[in-house]
């Protein structure tokens, strides 16, 4: 009977050990998850920062071009020469010609 109890205990005991060998390997594995999870949190936020910078320098792009089209507007109703208007918009003389034949279409 001895015996028995012995076993008993010692089966118990390894069974013991079996749960926390697998609640340690269950820890060990949500760190990991949670690491990987932080690391995709901080990509996804770096990649978002980035996005937002690019987003800004196209807008910024944007209104310099249309404050040049303004401005190439109004140096053009007062007919200020190609060259000036060039010089002050920094716009090619191509786009100028398009800006005012768009004028004239206007009118």
């Amino acid at each position: 009977m001895l015996e028995k109890e012995r076993k008993r205990a010692s089966g118990r005991a390894n069974n013991r050990e079996g749960a926390s060998t697998k609640a340690n390997r269950a820890w060990r594995g949500a760190k990991e998850v949670s690491g990987m999870f932080a690391d995709i949190l901080a990509n996804s936020k770096k990649h978002e920062r980035k996005i937002r910078a690019e987003g800004k320098v196209e807008g910024n792009q944007e209104g310099e071009q249309k404050k040049a089209i303004k401005m190439a507007k109004k140096m053009l109703a007062k007919n200020k020469p190609l060259d000036e208007i060039m010089e002050f918009t920094e716009l090619t003389e191509d786009e100028i010609a398009k800006i005012a034949e768009n004028m004239r279409k206007e009118t």
